[in-house]
């Protein structure tokens, strides 16, 4: 596939919280990556977490590009020892993935943590490389690890990030 920069459809990037009809594809972008079978999450099982995180009231945004939802971040304000912000789950389609979607959901998100939150957590897999890259390329940083955390066999990566120098405490 042709890879189109975003910055050539940015414009037309929205970011909006998820609603019931963005939840069947946000299940398939989970579906179809590689990652999330690891934790045995498919198409059925991310299908009943995002409806029941809607009818929670759970932030959850959608990147919406041409009418099609290309991606999701899934945000816990106060969800890192009830003082930090956590990104939960944060997720790009396969065939838009280069695109700066991923970035532009993650600077997304910390603007909003960023209301409530001076830093923001989120774990990446051990073996997840290009993702992992792709943080600290953004400004966070390795603060531990958690073996066998979520499932055994893998290790979870502790990654932080400073988000303000306010202080919001």
């Amino acid at each position: 596939m042709n890879k189109r920069p975003l910055r050539d459809a940015g414009a037309n990037l929205q970011i909006v919280p998820i609603s019931k009809e963005f939840i069947p594809s946000c299940s398939k972008i989970v579906a179809e990556t590689e990652l999330w079978r690891h934790y045995g999450i498919d198409y059925d099982r991310a299908f009943s977490m995002f409806s029941t995180a809607f009818e929670s009231g759970e932030h959850i945004f959608v990147a919406v590009l041409g009418g099609d939802v290309v991606g999701f971040v899934w945000i816990v304000p106060r969800g890192m020892f009830g003082r930090s912000g956590y990104i939960k789950l944060i997720g790009v389609a396969p065939q838009m993935r280069g695109h700066g979607i991923g970035g532009a959901l993650l600077s997304f998100a910390e603007n909003e943590l960023s209301k409530h939150d001076k830093d923001v957590f989120l774990l990446v897999s051990h073996f997840n490389s290009s993702a992992i890259r792709f943080y600290k390329k953004m400004g966070y940083v390795e603060v531990g690890r958690l073996p066998d955390y979520a499932v055994k066999g893998i290790t979870e990566i502790l990654m932080w990030k400073r988000l303000t120098g306010r202080d919001l405490s």
